[in-house]
């Protein structure tokens, strides 16, 4: 369950040696989890086509290759999915019902870390009951998921909208609004955010380096995969997602940054970096 600590409280759990700097970055305040044992990789979907940023400043989509946590049979509540992405989060009740996703059987590979993203509040799966694990997973949810990663904060709202094809009305503009606001997205360079774009693997390493306040890391000595060197947009990003041990890259020695990431993968990432 969620610990509901203040800022210094989560600071001196940190002191204590049991919550890390870059939970803190991101405000989660989460009890501290199992130990998380690294088993056999697991390959995302076949790559699908996406853009990818026509600059180093624009996000293109993310995505990585997750290998299985130890199933833990105790869930809780979560968020639920609009018409593509979650639905905003609902009010949270004193004991909320245990969350049941129709479409998460105990087997699944990422059973347990698909039910701490409900249990957390971070997902709400969507309103017929499922979470839908293969899904690819959208910029708008995404922005969802670090919204309420932070703890659902206020949110002073401009007088415009910060990207042409986001609305006031739309489901998630707070969310993405927010997001734009603590720069963990720059959107794209034509001044778009396309909310309905699969993220990318290395969007994603980057939307997290960002939140961590990461930006002024020291450069890595070496590529952290055969697929992303130097030259690569996103480089720093990842080899900083690598070697947080968030993503192991594939058994090819590839990271794949163009490649879309699954519901199942994101719920897979998130878990593992409120565990750092």
């Amino acid at each position: 369950m969620e610990e509901n600590m203040s800022r210094n409280d989560a600071r001196k759990f940190l002191a204590q040696g049991t919550a890390s700097a870059l939970t803190l970055a991101l405000g989660l305040t989460f009890a501290a989890q199992p130990a998380f044992a690294e088993t056999a990789k697991v390959a995302d979907p076949a790559p699908s086509a996406s853009a990818a940023p026509s600059a180093p400043a624009a996000e293109a989509n993310p995505g990585l290759s997750v290998d299985p946590t130890p199933a833990a049979p105790v869930v809780a509540p979560a968020p639920s999915d609009g018409p593509s992405p979650e639905a905003p989060a609902p009010a949270p009740s004193e004991k909320p019902a245990a969350v049941v996703f129709k479409d998460v059987p105990q087997t699944h590979m990422f059973y347990q870390e698909i039910m701490w993203l409900g249990e957390t509040g971070i997902s709400t799966g969507w309103p017929d009951g499922t979470f839908r694990p293969s899904q690819n997973i959208e910029r708008a949810a995404i922005a969802a998921y670090f919204y309420r990663m932070a703890g659902s904060p206020d949110v002073v709202l401009p007088k415009q909208s910060p990207f042409t094809d986001v609305a006031p009305s739309d489901p998630f503009y707070k969310e993405i609004v927010w997001m734009h606001q603590q720069h963990i997205t720059t959107g794209w360079s034509d001044g778009t955010f396309r909310p309905h774009n699969s993220v990318t693997r290395e969007a994603l390493a980057a939307f997290f380096y960002r939140a961590a306040n990461m930006n002024d890391d020291a450069a890595p000595t070496q590529d952290p995969f055969k697929d992303v060197t130097s030259k690569s947009p996103f480089y720093r990003e990842i080899a900083w997602f690598k070697a947080q041990k968030i993503t192991t890259g594939w058994p090819d020695g590839t990271f794949r940054p163009h490649e879309p990431v699954t519901r199942e993968a994101t719920a897979a990432f998130v878990f593992r970096i409120a565990k750092i």
